[in-house]
């Protein structure tokens, strides 16, 4: 079996820590935490048995890889901490916090079109 693994997602417990660190510093209340790393994911019957990454996972990961996104686009983390909270013309007067507790779709969206943009 010839595994690739240069390309393994980090452990989890790096991207736990990391997600504590990104939640701390945009000041992320408990309730905007669970909200976003809860909701619903598609997933098919029998999915765990693949060994597919659990829907809370899968949220936790995407918000780390959205990080660097948000700092390159609206600055440090404490205008990011602010811009999460307003409401934002672009997101149709939505709230980004919203936008990314709704729809994990647009955070994917963002880290595979502006991930790696300069």
């Amino acid at each position: 079996m010839n595994a690739d693994f240069n390309n393994s997602p980090p452990p989890l417990s790096d991207v736990l820590r990391r997600w504590a660190e990104i939640a701390e510093a945009w000041d992320v209340r408990p309730e905007e935490r669970s909200a976003l790393v809860g909701g619903s994911c598609d997933q098919v019957e029998g999915e765990i048995a693949t060994y597919a990454l659990l829907c809370g996972e899968q949220r936790i990961r995407l918000l780390v890889d959205v990080a660097p996104v948000f700092r390159r686009i609206v600055g440090d983390d404490d205008l990011i901490s602010n811009w999460l909270r307003l409401p934002n013309p672009n997101l149709a007067g939505r709230k980004p916090i919203d936008v990314m507790i709704g729809s994990p779709e647009w955070m994917g969206w963002l880290v595979a079109n502006l991930g790696d943009a300069a």
